[in-house]
């Protein structure tokens, strides 16, 4: 039964933090306010950890969130520098209490979100095992560390781009580039680049959906190490002093 007063706004970034198509959140507290959570879907999948600073007597469980929208609408309005989560399992109710105010969300015993974000976590896991070299039998092998603050331009290009714009990733380690592309022949077209260090493996090419736009932004415009192949999903790793994330985006053909 875990309960716990967090910073508000701290609190709302991290749940805020999964994209826009995420409704719902399965959220594992440990030990010293540090929160955990994943989300998988048809084009990514997210998976994000984080120190959260709380006051008074730290718990530890986990918080089952069916209704992800109102929550953070609830936490961001209240106006409170803390607020509190409380809930005794699985389909129970969810309490957010900030002051003298309470709201209970109802829960359902399934959070889709985590449901699917699972089986990818185990695919994850594989990729790891395998030296960061093959997701979903799928060779990754070409990788490296980039500046994620010089692709996030591309959250710009919505309504700029066609409609259904394809984002080509080519990335050549000789070069130690990796670049982006998007764009038809007379049509608005879109380029950004950043230089790639340790870079190791062959030159490729992978495309993505319009997706692209919103997912890449989901991380932080810092350093990140990155894994991809030819028609094969781009992983993105990142940590810092209070958390990590990793980010899978999945090719427009895999």
């Amino acid at each position: 039964m875990p309960s716990m007063r967090f910073n508000a706004k701290a609190l709302n970034a991290f749940l805020s933090s999964f994209g826009a198509v995420a409704e719902d959140l399965q959220v594992t507290l440990s030990a010293g306010g540090v929160m955990e959570a994943e989300v998988a879907f048809q084009t990514y999948y997210l998976r994000r950890k984080g120190l959260i600073p709380y006051e008074g007597k730290e718990d530890t469980g986990t918080f089952y969130i069916s209704d992800l929208d109102k929550t953070r609408q609830f936490i961001k309005r209240c106006k409170s520098e803390f607020v509190t989560l409380k809930q005794t399992g699985s389909g129970k109710t969810l309490f957010v209490i900030a002051g003298r105010s309470k709201v209970q969300f109802p829960t359902s015993t399934s959070i889709t979100s985590a449901s699917r974000a699972s089986i990818v976590g185990k695919m994850f896991q594989a990729y790891v095992d395998s030296k960061q070299t093959t997701f979903a039998n799928k060779d990754v092998s070409t990788s490296g560390s980039l500046d994620l603050s010089d692709l996030m331009s591309v959250k710009a290009m919505s309504g700029i781009l066609d409609s259904s714009p394809v984002f080509e990733v080519t990335v050549n380690p000789s070069e130690k580039e990796f670049v982006i592309r998007a764009g038809k022949a007379h049509e608005a077209r879109y380029f950004a680049s950043t230089p790639v260090s340790d870079a190791v493996g062959d030159k490729v090419k992978a495309n993505y959906g319009a997706w692209f736009i919103e997912t890449l932004p989901l991380l932080n415009p810092s350093q990140a190490k990155f894994s991809v192949g030819e028609s094969a999903p781009l992983i993105l790793m990142q940590s810092w002093d209070s958390g990590e994330a990793t980010l899978i985006v999945v090719d427009q053909r895999a």
